[in-house]
């Protein structure tokens, strides 16, 4: 359906200017119309193109008085990224830098000015002091920041940006040129209640917003509050129902992937030995009760994976919670001499690869290993799907597993075979005490055994 008037996705149709590059030259035009996932542009020559959201988006003439405008606000970055428009960029972080409130730089990419070179500016030309203990601050805010950035997971962060931008957006368009208070953030969330009519959207907010307070020095606490949270909570009840955790690996599915994909193919060349990598990766991840966050990290380079006769010990920095620092994780060999377990597996790979990641980049269509960064999450499940159903497990049967599969498998049958939970929290890097009780899938038998104790 093709909508030729009003504001939709951030633009005024028929009234919002581009201007478009063509070769050297330089045409404007007005957007006009638009039909998912299409804008159609209406040059001023005549001409017409349509565009999709992303090819358009960096030629959009935005400025301060678009970002004031609550009617431009868009809640939905589906079709057109608000981030993805300089103007918009330009104008935020303006506000952004005027109010004091520090976002990450994978929020909006950019080259904008920090606080401290706004210092700096206002101090060229004046005495040199000041103009050394300026250039002295911007250089440590720098620091300050991009440091503060590496505190929380990449990937954590790049989840709360779109729900991160819209809130700010929001607060610039109502006119709030301070930090929002509780009754904004109140309204804001009742705002995403009502419009989105889903869990979702205000509860990811809301985690945005707790995400902004910790790297403001913010306190979080007001935002708590029933008050605040009832759009969230009226939303939590009505559509309340069941959350349905992932399967959880069980030790006969691991052996398995193990068996298939574990022996180096012949006549293939290092960087073509995918199933190897893909193998090991999983029985780590299951014995070490990894995290995709920490699976991730874990590196075959020297100082980070050392072999010797009874173990394989792994070094992690960190991990995702930042709970323990400097963790060593160990891969025991099986007592059994006869046994083939991870530890020979990981002991194979690592002769293959002597330095960079365990889990490293697959290539989809080439089956090429780039062990010099990580696969990405979504890459991983679905080349651990396919392992499940390469060694029987139905495709049905195999989308009901993520990457958490590998903790809960792994948390579930140390518990079955009795390892404490001090044990096992150690071992999965968690202080929580309640951590095992969401984690632990104990198999149907265990359950029925349960049920049958009790008689009747």
């Amino acid at each position: 359906m093709r909508v030729s008037s009003g504001r939709i996705h951030g633009v005024h149709l028929g009234h919002t200017r581009v201007v478009r590059l063509f070769g050297k030259l330089a045409f404007g035009g007005t957007i006009a119309s638009f039909c998912a996932p299409y804008f159609r542009v209406e040059f001023d020559d005549g001409d017409s193109a349509d565009y999709r959201g992303h090819e358009i988006a960096p030629n959009i003439v935005y400025g301060a008085k678009e970002l004031e405008d609550p009617r431009l606000w868009s809640g939905d970055y589906s079709y057109l990224h608000m981030a993805d428009v300089p103007g918009f960029r330009t104008s935020l972080l303006g506000h952004l830098n005027r109010a004091g409130i520090k976002v990450p730089s994978a929020w909006i990419q950019h080259g904008g000015t920090t606080g401290g070179a706004l210092r700096l500016a206002g101090c060229m030309g004046g005495d040199p002091i000041e103009v050394a203990r300026a250039e002295a601050e911007a250089e440590m805010d720098e620091w300050h920041s991009g440091f503060l950035e590496q505190t929380r997971n990449e990937r954590t962060i790049r989840n709360y940006r779109n729900s991160g931008i819209q809130l700010l957006h929001h607060c610039v368009s109502m006119g709030i040129a301070r930090w929002p208070s509780s009754t904004d953030v109140a309204k804001y969330l009742a705002k995403l209640a009502s419009t989105k009519d889903n869990v979702g959207a205000p509860a990811t907010a809301k985690l945005a917003l707790g995400f902004l307070c910790s790297i403001n020095n913010v306190d979080k606490s007001p935002y708590d509050s029933q008050m605040v949270t009832a759009g969230l909570e009226a939303m939590r009840r009505r559509h309340a129902g069941m959350t349905k955790k992932s399967a959880g690996l069980s030790a006969e599915m691991v052996r398995a992937i193990m068996v298939a994909y574990g022996v180096p193919r012949p006549r293939r060349a290092r960087d073509r030995q995918w199933e190897l990598a893909l193998c090991v990766s999983i029985g780590l991840g299951y014995k070490l009760l990894l995290r995709y966050a920490d699976l991730s990290v874990c590196r075959w380079d020297r100082d980070f994976c050392e072999v010797y006769d009874t173990h394989v010990r792994f070094f992690l920095q960190r991990r995702k919670t930042h709970q323990y620092g400097g963790m060593l994780l160990d891969v025991a060999c099986p007592e059994d001499p006869t046994e083939l377990g991870v530890y020979h597996f990981i002991v194979r790979a690592r002769s293959v690869w002597k330095k960079g990641f365990v889990l490293p980049h697959i290539c989809r269509k080439t089956g090429r290993v780039d062990s010099s960064r990580p696969m990405p999450y979504k890459t991983f499940v679905l080349f651990l799907r396919s392992a499940l159903m390469h060694i029987g497990v139905s495709a049905e049967a195999a989308k009901v597993f993520s990457a958490q599969c590998m903790r809960g498998g792994g948390a579930t049958e140390a518990a079955v075979h009795g390892l404490s939970p001090a044990e096992i929290q150690h071992l999965a890097g968690v202080k929580d005490p309640n951590w095992l009780a969401y984690y632990n899938r104990n198999y149907l038998g265990e359950r029925l055994r349960v049920s049958r104790a009790l008689g009747l």
